[in-house]
């Protein structure tokens, strides 16, 4: 796979980058994937490049392509965050909870052999 430099800016807007902060380096990482490759996907599909240095994501292209990667990279977080929180609720409930007369399935007595 080879890597391509950005095109040059056509425009004064074009020129400028938008720089997203993540406050929890942890967020970012899961974000990104194993070795950058959810990063490379949406750039390959949207025509940005995002660089991340730290709690950053840099992304460099035309404004209008910048602003739906803004988009979609809080959609992708929001997304992983609520099914984070889900799975976590079903654990725990799976867990923890007294499930006890909630009309669920039972598995029948084993009769022990001798």
């Amino acid at each position: 796979m080879a890597i391509s430099a950005p095109n040059p800016a056509t425009s004064p807007d074009a020129l400028s980058d938008s720089v997203l902060e993540f406050p929890d380096n942890r967020l970012l990482i899961d974000l990104c994937g194993e070795l950058d490759r959810n990063i490379v996907q949406i750039e390959a599909a949207l025509g940005v490049a995002i660089h991340r240095r730290g709690n950053h994501l840099a992304l460099h292209g035309p404004a209008a392509d910048r602003a739906v990667a803004e988009r979609v990279l809080l959609a992708v977080l929001v997304a992983g965050s609520v099914m984070t929180v889900a799975y976590a609720a079903r654990f725990v409930w799976g867990a923890l909870a007294d499930k006890r007369g909630r009309g669920g399935l039972r598995a029948a007595p084993t009769p022990m052999r001798r």
